[in-house]
């Protein structure tokens, strides 16, 4: 019976981290679809202001085995990445080389 308690408080821990895991990595993908949807920049200044309004974690223990969401600048960078890349994308497709 001990046996299975620690196997099983083991294997809890490591589904969470993966749950964890997979959880910041739909805000990511979450956060993609809002900008294909054109709304990207409208979630980049609501995330801005709420980095703004409250004070972000900084453990990195806390980072990786509590939270559910991505640190908001990485977000905020994510997005600019995505805005920055459909910049480049419309200057091309705007200026065809012959």
């Amino acid at each position: 019976m001990a046996a299975f308690v620690i196997v099983f408080a083991v294997l809890n821990r490591i589904f969470r981290l993966f749950d964890l895991l997979l959880s910041r990595l739909t805000e990511y993908r979450q956060d993609a679809f809002a900008h294909r949807l054109g709304f990207g920049r409208e979630l980049r200044d609501a995330l801005e202001r709420l980095a703004l309004q409250r004070e972000q974690p900084v453990s990195p223990y806390f980072i990786v085995f509590r939270s559910t969401h991505p640190i908001l600048y990485n977000r905020i960078r994510r997005l600019e990445q995505l805005e920055d890349a459909e910049d480049h994308r419309r200057t091309l497709n705007t200026n065809p080389t012959p």
